[in-house]
């Protein structure tokens, strides 16, 4: 797990709700505090009966207007924190590109989560993995997830520090 501040809001803001920098991932949660709370909870989407894979329904692409619709304003959101998971597609390029376990064991990870945490005009962001069964390889996936988000918030030029450091 890492733990960073964002360095500049806006830049960040725009990337997350205008920009589709983070259209790749999937949507678990998002909770707004403005002048009331909101809630957008993918986790338990019913089935529409529709051959519509799971990861299009939960595609952030698809909530960020509405995110930006709930936060935009002449004020400030009091807070906001949003859960995005790795894309499948996400998922297999992280396992095919490690050379160990999880090449070989794709089908143990549960989730690999970025947690985006917005109050007092700051944001930051740590990230988290979840394994279907106990391994003592969660150390190497913790480290693989930490340095993917790491490069993907470096290759879109998004400054931040590292808060652990």
């Amino acid at each position: 797990m890492i733990s960073l501040t964002v360095s500049s809001v806006p830049v960040f803001t725009k990337a997350l709700f205008v920009g589709n920098v983070f259209d790749q991932f999937l949507l678990s949660e998002a909770v707004f505090a403005t002048t009331a709370s909101f809630t957008i909870d993918t986790t338990d989407i019913p089935s529409s009966g529709e051959e519509e894979p799971d990861e299009i329904i939960r595609n952030w692409g698809l909530y960020r207007h509405i995110a930006f619709e709930i936060i935009r304003g002449k004020k400030l959101p009091r807070s906001f924190r949003i859960t995005l998971a790795a894309s499948p597609e996400m998922l297999s390029e992280i396992t095919e590109t490690e050379n160990g376990f999880f090449k070989e064991n794709p089908e143990l990870i549960d989730a690999l989560t970025m947690n985006i945490y917005y109050k007092d005009q700051k944001i930051r962001i740590t990230t988290s993995t979840s394994l279907k069964v106990f391994s003592m390889e969660q150390n190497r996936l913790d480290h693989i997830w930490d340095q993917y988000v790491s490069a993907f918030l470096e290759l879109n030029e998004i400054d931040f520090e590292d808060d652990l450091m």
